[in-house]
């Protein structure tokens, strides 16, 4: 009997639909996340993360400088 494929995806990348890419002094890593507010509570997190971009708006929704 032939096993039905599995998703791979995670309920938790299921909900996370926008892009966002975390900068840092030694470059940036994209992320995949639910919205702006997890993104800022992703950059506390992550000291040396110097901004956060949402690449769907272009938006800069943290950074260390004002």
């Amino acid at each position: 009997m032939k096993r039905p494929m599995i998703n791979s995806l995670t309920p938790s990348m299921v909900r996370a639909n926008t892009l966002y890419t975390f900068h840092r002094a030694e470059g940036f890593y994209p992320l995949l996340l639910k919205d702006d507010d997890t993104a800022v509570h992703n950059a506390f997190l992550n000291p040396g993360t110097l901004k956060v971009v949402n690449e769907v708006t272009g938006e800069t929704v943290w950074s260390t400088e004002p």
